[in-house]
């Protein structure tokens, strides 16, 4: 299982399962064409033959991104693919200068936070906000500046 950034022909697929798993997301399909090609976000996805997976990270400030969504179909949860999509993004995202990660979760929503947990996020404040009508909490990972010797290494 190996994640990498998603090209503009997985889009409509990954459209798709926005609006099945997500019915309360309030972007329309054009709006989402024009975002994933407007360099204001990273996408990455995971499968070659069929999509297992993606996520959408919006690119909020200089220095920081949001993790809009993270999501893997049914069949292929459990297996380690939510977690090589963050650490994929993760990646990418700190080679490119980013140096924080924020995103928020629904309170009670235990495998998710398991999988941010995974990846290296933490629990920063509750969310004054609801999702999809609960409660939800903000977390965040950030990465270190690097020195000029550890960047040598």
């Amino acid at each position: 299982m190996r994640a990498e950034n998603a090209g503009r022909e997985s889009l409509p697929e990954i459209w798709k399962a926005i609006k099945s798993e997500f019915p309360y997301t309030k972007i329309n399909e054009a709006d989402f064409l024009e975002k994933n090609g407007s360099g204001k976000t990273a996408l990455y996805s995971i499968g070659k033959k069929e999509l297992q997976g993606f996520a959408e990270f919006e690119l909020v400030s200089g220095e920081s991104a949001r993790l809009n969504v993270v999501f893997v179909k049914k069949k292929f949860r459990r297996k380690g693919n939510g977690l090589a999509l963050l650490e994929h993004a993760k990646k990418e995202l700190k080679k490119t200068g980013f140096r924080r990660i924020i995103l928020v979760v629904e309170k009670g929503n235990s495998a998710a936070k398991g999988l941010y947990s995974k990846a290296g996020f933490g629990f920063r404040e509750n969310f004054p906000h609801k999702i999809n009508g609960k409660k939800a909490e903000k977390w965040e990972i950030g990465f270190p500046r690097l020195t000029k010797m550890a960047e040598k290494k």
